[in-house]
């Protein structure tokens, strides 16, 4: 009896001696992985800096610590940077391939615009053959822009989903790509991304609008194309010319009594000015126009005729089961943005060249 007992206190030891060591090289080939990473986002220009790299976790998760990361990429058309005070990497030894992130004070800003979250999380999903997946939740954002002048818009919850089809997706098998051999932002055919905000507060814009918050506004779209990077002027030129569209697949804005639905297709013009169509669904319609001629995107003494104009060519939705449901064709090209045969803005080039 007690050499069985001893013979099974040795297994156990040398169980759990095993499982440390694994464990601990586990660790170390996190922490190489994510230097390396590190290493190859500044062999492609970006500038990284982050504090030293910290180990825990054990027994049942791996992690990584670390505080001050700030990644930049100053050679892009539109320069941007994002980073954290505070990143916690973890994962399982045996989940390799599942990464979960905890952020605080996180921030991201793209040219002139600006957002930051006090804390949130991330799940990267990354698979050889089914590609990769990013699902991040931000919790409660603020967005700030010039035209805010010093008052940003504050939402409850912002989610960012992005999927990455892998080399095995039949979307993503091609016989010729001009984009190979070049480095590229999203390597496959197809990218998969979705936006959603929850209860964005207008602040000072929400004077005459129609309602002070947007409770929601959700996007789904493919963008279509490999875009080579850094994401310059001469790359989104390859990217149009080879065919490149963002395919807004669904949507949503619900904002007051207004509602819109849209769908459709956007590309880039031979001047790099958005082009395309997308066809809106909007219920109530007449307080969005007014708030717009209030913000001065509509000419105020054509609004009325506007509205009149609009609700006398659109089409009522298939069941017709509310008066002021309207549908509209929207068009952008020749840098206008038309509503109907409506001209009612104006764009320009996303980038200069």
């Amino acid at each position: 009896m007690r050499t069985r007992i001893r013979l099974l206190f040795i297994v156990l030891l040398l169980a759990a001696l095993g499982y440390g060591a694994f464990w601990h090289f586990s660790a170390r080939h996190l922490e190489k992985t994510a230097n390396a990473e590190i290493a190859l986002l500044e062999d492609k220009g970006f500038n990284v800096s982050a504090g030293k790299l910290q180990k825990g976790g054990f027994p049942y998760r791996l992690e990584l610590y670390t505080n001050d990361v700030n990644v930049s990429a100053p050679r892009h058309a539109l320069p941007w940077q994002g980073g954290a005070d505070v990143i916690n990497l973890f994962t399982h030894p045996w989940t390799p391939g599942h990464l979960v992130t905890q952020f605080k004070g996180f921030y991201l800003t793209l040219g002139d615009l600006s957002l930051t979250a006090p804390e949130g999380r991330a799940s990267v999903l990354v698979n050889s053959d089914h590609g990769a997946r990013l699902d991040a939740d931000l919790g409660p954002v603020r967005l700030s822009f010039p035209a805010g002048e010093g008052s940003p818009l504050a939402a409850s919850r912002m989610q960012i989903h992005l999927r990455i089809p892998g080399a095995g997706s039949a979307n993503n098998a091609t016989s010729e790509d001009p984009a190979q051999g070049q480095d590229t932002l999203l390597g496959p055919e197809r990218a998969d991304i979705a936006v959603s905000i929850k209860n964005l507060a207008l602040g000072r814009f929400a004077i005459g609008a129609p309602a002070p918050a947007i409770s929601r506004l959700a996007v789904i779209s493919e963008l279509h194309g490999r875009l080579p990077q850094p994401v310059s002027a001469q790359s989104l030129i390859t990217w149009r010319d080879n065919g490149g569209t963002l395919e807004i697949k669904e949507l949503d804005l619900n904002w007051g009594t207004v509602r819109i639905s849209a769908e459709g297709s956007l590309a880039l013009d031979e001047e790099m000015r958005p082009l395309g169509a997308l066809t809106l669904d909007v219920v109530d319609a007449a307080p969005l126009i007014r708030y717009l001629a209030s913000q001065g995107l509509i000419d105020k003494n054509a609004a009325p005729f506007l509205a009149e104009g609009i609700a006398a060519i659109t089409t009522k939705g298939d069941d017709n089961a509310a008066h002021d449901a309207l549908r509209l064709p929207l068009t952008i090209q020749n840098g206008q943005i038309l509503l109907g045969p409506f001209p009612i803005a104006t764009v320009g080039p996303v980038v200069k060249y």
